[in-house]
């Protein structure tokens, strides 16, 4: 019985196999393509220059320089806050934002005051590291 299962199971695998070797053979040789024969001839150098000729295109207005190509750049108004006018909570927020040490920054454990939160925040936006 199990040589009867053995070769049914050949067989079945041999079939398939045949059907999908003749379908891929179909497939490919619908899409093939067929090789490309030139029916005109090439055009002649004297043929070249008068379409060259009747393509010429007057321009109207030359362009001068590569500096009309290029559109002018406006600088970014960059406006830095009125710390001032901020309220120290707000300052506080500011500050541990920028990474900057309000609290417990004098070494008895004291907190910036206002104006000292103001003055580092201002010298965090010119860059100076002292105030960082």
């Amino acid at each position: 019985m199990q040589d009867f299962l053995t070769l049914a199971i050949d067989a079945i695998a041999a079939v398939s196999f045949v059907y999908f070797a003749a379908g891929f053979a179909l497939i490919v040789s619908s899409h093939t393509a067929s090789p490309i024969h030139p029916t005109a001839e090439l055009p002649t150098q004297t043929e070249d220059d008068a379409v060259v000729a009747e393509l010429h295109i007057e321009v109207e207005e030359p362009i001068t320089s590569p500096s009309t190509l290029q559109p002018t750049l406006q600088p970014l108004e960059t406006t830095t806050p009125d710390w001032s006018a901020i309220a120290p909570a707000q300052l506080r927020k500011e500050c541990s934002a920028r990474k900057i040490r309000w609290r417990n920054a004098a070494a008895n454990g004291k907190h910036l005051k206002k104006r000292e939160m103001v003055l580092a925040l201002m010298g965090y936006e010119s860059g100076i590291p002292e105030a960082m």
